[in-house]
């Protein structure tokens, strides 16, 4: 195919779909244009978001008055939006950029961004529609006038309760405009339109990576499935109204895929940018074809000094691009929070590719931490550091990253690595864990002799509403005394061998009845002034603990990892 010549590095190409209707075939034309666009120009264009879809199932149309080759998908997409009278102009990544010229497909995914949020609109492409289509798009359109009304009214009227709190024709006041407030009646939880809501979700386009930016940076958003539409606002109105209606959790879990996209931009036209490793994190269950996109696609929505940072180049390999955004992750933060987001290392390819201390994005994972934590007033969870920064380097032409540090403590024993994959999420039955037994009963012998030689480095606990003070304050000594040896030998259970599991109460205190009924010995122990060694049938209290909720998990449903525990051991 010949591509007319890009004149620089914001020039980029549109398509004008020329008008035919019915068999014809798909004529177009291509022009250059120039960035920026500036307002009030003749120049009005439109923006595809689609999903290429099957490489091997293709179309052919006329550009230019050449043959050329498109997906099935983005073919219907074509024919679909072709107007019977008018000509049609837009900008389409596969046919608007040269995908063989890896150089020209660099400087196309830069200025991506810019090209999706100077469109006049952005038409979302979900594929043709089917039977059920024209329903569920009924649904959302009257579930969206629901945005009147509150996240409690509309969890009443999910239940059928159209007079709970609100009168069939209340009123609304918003500036001078006085509406009747008229509820749409939602279908009922067992209905068959449920299921088929769940469905439309699971359409391609809710999963890819790159779509997320294009609905975020857009001005103005509408959503086609075959001859369907609806505006994009009004579909998140929808799905906003279904979260809150308290419905199927499967079905609610779905309706986020369109809810996230809606607060990210509603969040960017507030001025505000997240960083880049939140980014990455939020969008790392997104699918992506070349893996690289796992980062360049988040580019517009970032600070434009973080964006420009971030080299978009595909002859780059996955380990440097990543390592080069974990290493702008490390410097925007101020922290080390990016490591909380490395993965197990699934594959031998991505041990190779992937130094030790970067995420893989390509992978999801259910043991990430995110070392940002906050509580309610602000404080972190994790500040082991005390709010200094990070000083570190990444050694040119290495895999290394070096960082300068400081003694907190000296270790004086080893003890054989724990294997918490034996006891892991992963890990949904008895057989699926033969190490489980011999681990549990291993914990004895391992903390009971770990705690004689744990010394605690810091002696003053954390000046902040912390399990560590509450502790303190039940032992009756305040935030500056030092902890005695019977205190040390408690915090090393607790924060080991019993893995914090003591019952609390809401405000995080240790609940007494509970914890006098499920550990008896060690509420024995407790009252003893915690006198070391570790009690012998503290440790069995313990292990039986372990086996009654570890080894009796069961999954209540095969497409959530959701976990409920039996309260007696069979």
């Amino acid at each position: 195919m010949y591509y007319p010549v890009l004149s620089g590095a914001k020039s980029f190409r549109l398509l004008t779909i020329l008008p035919g209707l019915g068999e014809e075939g798909i004529v177009t034309k291509m022009f250059t244009a120039g960035l920026p666009v500036i307002p009030g120009s003749s120049l009005h264009y439109d923006a595809l978001s689609y999903v290429w879809g099957s490489q091997a199932d293709k179309r052919q149309i006329s550009c230019n008055g050449q043959p050329i080759d498109v997906t099935q998908n983005l073919y219907s997409a074509l024919d679909q939006l072709r107007s019977e009278h008018d000509e049609h102009v837009i900008w389409i990544d596969q046919l608007c950029i040269n995908q063989d010229d890896s150089e020209e497909r660099s400087r196309g995914v830069a200025i991506m961004g810019q090209i999706y949020a100077l469109a006049r609109m952005v038409i979302v492409w979900l594929g043709p529609s089917d039977s059920e289509t024209s329903k569920v798009f009924d649904l959302f359109h009257k579930l969206g006038r629901l945005r009147d009304f509150e996240a409690s009214e509309t969890y009443y009227l999910a239940l059928g309760d159209q007079n709970h709190q609100l009168g069939n024709a209340s009123k609304s006041e918003k500036g001078d405009d006085t509406r009747t407030r008229i509820p749409p009646r939602f279908p009922p939880g067992a209905a068959s339109i449920w299921k088929t809501v769940e469905h439309f979700h699971d359409r391609p386009w809710f999963y890819r990576v790159w779509t997320f930016q294009e609905v975020v940076l857009s001005k103005a958003c509408t959503v086609y499935c075959g001859p369907c539409r609806i505006s994009w606002t009004a579909l998140s109105d929808a799905c906003k109204a279904i979260v809150y209606g308290g419905f199927d959790t499967y079905i609610r879990a779905k309706q986020y895929r369109v809810t996230a996209v809606h607060v990210q931009r509603e969040r960017l036209r507030s001025g505000k940018r997240s960083a880049l490793r939140r980014m990455l994190e939020d969008n790392r269950d997104r699918d992506a074809t070349d893996p690289r996109d796992n980062v360049y696609a988040l580019r517009g929505m970032l600070d434009e000094v973080v964006a420009r940072s971030i080299h978009v180049d595909y002859s780059a390999s996955l380990g440097e691009v990543y390592a080069k955004a974990a290493k702008i992750s490390i410097k925007q933060d101020g922290n080390l929070a990016i490591l909380g987001s490395v993965e197990y290392r699934r594959t031998e390819e991505s041990r190779i590719e992937m130094p030790s201390w970067v995420p893989d994005w390509r992978y999801r994972t259910s043991t990430q931490v995110d070392l940002n934590l906050r509580r309610l007033d602000g404080s972190t969870f994790f500040n082991a550091s005390n709010g200094e920064r990070p000083r570190s380097v990444l050694y040119p032409g290495t895999r290394k990253l070096g960082l300068k540090g400081f003694v907190v403590a000296k270790l004086t024993r080893f003890s054989e690595v724990r294997r918490w994959l034996d006891l892991g999420l992963h890990s949904m039955g008895q057989e699926r864990f033969p190490n489980g037994r011999f681990e549990a009963s291993r914990w004895k012998e391992m903390y009971s002799s770990a705690a004689k030689h744990i010394t605690f480095p810091v002696a003053s606990l954390p000046n902040r509403e912390h399990p560590d003070r509450i502790t303190a304050s039940s032992w009756g000594i305040s935030m500056d005394d030092p902890l005695n040896e019977h205190q040390a030998v408690e915090m090393a259970y607790r924060r080991t061998v019993s893995g914090d599991l003591l019952p609390r109460l809401t405000n995080s205190r240790l609940n007494e009845v509970e914890t006098k009924e499920d550990f008896p010995a060690y509420t024995s122990w407790r009252t003893t002034g915690f006198a070391d060694p570790i009690p012998v049938d503290v440790l069995d209290e313990h292990d039986t603990y372990i086996r009654k909720t570890m080894f009796n998990r069961v999954c209540t449903n095969p497409r959530y990892v959701h976990l409920s525990f039996k309260s007696s051991i069979e």
